[in-house]
Order: structure tokens, then C-alpha cells, then sequence
């Protein structure tokens, strides 16, 4: 571990050097590498909302476009919620959010530590999650060709799966607790059927039709959208942890946000935030 803290530690300093004159990198780096003293107490949901739409929230196929229906029932019918055991699916979620936090350097606290997290000094923080929500629905793969000054388009259908959660994030800062900065915070992600297709021409009519090949989801793709939406959302903390304290710094405000890019070890600047925020 210390010999990964030194890499850390170089190639960071490096990017400091090289972005010296710009104070939001730099206050950026020094969060990184000095605010290593940082307690966040986790909170699990009180259960997995899930959720089964028939179409897209809001779509659906295009006005006249034909479907090329992969499904076999003729009643869209969900093909994962019924199988998926809530206390697992929370499980691979909660764990990995702890795994990559303990990668990032970040201590945290679970149920029955509360006041082991509360004697802590340095920054401590609490994330409650909310709301965990897995959401199925049915989408349409669409494809276009222009062929000799015609124009063709035809889509698959596919099954689409949402992970979707609700942090209630607080400060703790030593104050009265009815008076901590509250936030609401909110991020999703997402995975489906893969299908591959290219138009060709019938050889015995002559039309021009698309030839698809659809590889579904398993449940196995199930447990790995909780395990990997877990290892984003922990490092959405600790992004939004770190452009909280930059912010916090600054007397001027940024319009872009700043990432730690863990794989390369240094700063990355992007225009979206680690969560959107809803309150």
C-alpha cells in the first residue's frame, strides 16, 4: 500500500507542476493527496424499488418504422425483476461502494458504528441511501442504411435495465444536526441487450431487410450493474467530496467540475457533476 500511496503521490505532484497555474487543479491535487482524513458514514436502503415499464419513459418506436420483435411474448413481460433477490442485489451494491471507497482512501462507517464514526476527527460526512431503484423497461435498437438513393431503418427490441439511487448527503461539522447542509443526491446507470446488425438484400425477393443478432442480458449482467453502478457511485462521492472543498476555496466559481481519474492518477476536468442534484 505505501508503495501505491508513492506512485499516487508522483504522479499527482507531477500534474500539480505541470497545471501549476491553475488553482482549481491545484486545490484539486492537494485534496487528493492531504485530505486523507475523511470519514463517511453509510446508510443502506430500506429495500430495492423495482420497477417493470413496457416502453422507454417517453419513447418508443418512430411513427411508421417497423419493429423486429426479439421478444417471444406478445405481452411485454419483465424478464429479471421476478428473479432478482433484493437482499442480494443491495449486498453487491453496498459492497462494492465500500470496496472502492477503501481504494480511494476514504474511511467508512455502516449501521451499528454510528458512534465510532461520530468520536472520529477530520471531515466526516453521511450518505444515506435514500432510494435504490432497478428499473426494467422495453427500448427499440434502431438502424439506418441509405442503398441507392433509398433510405431504410428498422429496430430490434431490447430490454433495458436502470439502476437508479437517491443519496440524502449531510455534512457533519460539529454543529447542532438540525442545522447540517442537507443535499439530495441522484445518479443512474445503465445496461441492455447488445445487438449487432447490418441491411442486406433477400436473394429470393429482392428487399432490402435487416439481419440482426441479439445477445441478451443474464442475471449475471444483473449483479454486475449493482456491483459496477456501486464502484461509480463511490467515486461520484469522493468527486463530489473533492469539488465540494475546491469550491469551498475559491473565491470565484468554476464552470466545470473536476475529476480524480483513479486508473491514470491525476485530474481531469469535465462539464457535468458526479451527481445531479435534486433539491
Amino acid at each position: 500500500m505505501i508503495q501505491r500511496f508513492l506512485q499516487l503521490f508522483v504522479l499527482v505532484l507531477l500534474g500539480s507542476i505541470l497545471y501549476g497555474c491553475t488553482t482549481g487543479l491545484q486545490l484539486a491535487n492537494r485534496f487528493v493527496l492531504e485530505e486523507t482524513n475523511i470519514h463517511v458514514l453509510l446508510d443502506p436502503p430500506p429495500a430495492l424499488n423495482k420497477v417493470f415499464l413496457s416502453d422507454a419513459p417517453g419513447e418508443g418506436p418512430a411513427p411508421g418504422e417497423e419493429v423486429n420483435d426479439t421478444l417471444p411474448d406478445p405481452e411485454p413481460v419483465p424478464r429479471f425483476l421476478e428473479e432478482v433477490e433484493d437482499s442480494v442485489y443491495i449486498d453487491y451494491f453496498m459492497d462494492a461502494l465500500q470496496h472502492r471507497l477503501e481504494l480511494l482512501y476514504v474511511n467508512w462507517y455502516g449501521p451499528g458504528q454510528e458512534e465510532e464514526f461520530s468520536r472520529q476527527e477530520g471531515k466526516k460526512y453521511i450518505f444515506d441511501v435514500a432510494q435504490l431503484e432497478l428499473l426494467e423497461y422495453i427500448d427499440y435498437e434502431a438502424f439506418y442504411a441509405e442503398h441507392r438513393g433509398g433510405y431504410h431503418r428498422d429496430s430490434v427490441q431490447i430490454t433495458v435495465l436502470e439502476n437508479s439511487v437517491w443519496f440524502e448527503f449531510r455534512e457533519v461539522n460539529g454543529e447542532d444536526p438540525e442545522d447540517l447542509d442537507e443535499q439530495l443526491l441522484f445518479s443512474l446507470h445503465a445496461t441492455s441487450d447488445y445487438v449487432e446488425g447490418r441491411f442486406v438484400r433477400d436473394r429470393s425477393t429482392g428487399d432490402i431487410r435487416l439481419d440482426s443478432e441479439t445477445f441478451p442480458l443474464t442475471r449475471n449482467d444483473v449483479l454486475d450493474l449493482a456491483w459496477f453502478a456501486g464502484e461509480q457511485n463511490a467515486e461520484n462521492i469522493f468527486n463530489h467530496l473533492l469539488n465540494r472543498y475546491v469550491r469551498q476555496q475559491l473565491d470565484y466559481e468554476l464552470v466545470y467540475y473536476l475529476y480524480y481519474d483513479m486508473q491514470d492518477h491525476r485530474i481531469i476536468e469535465r462539464e457535468d457533476p458526479p451527481f445531479i442534484r435534486m433539491d
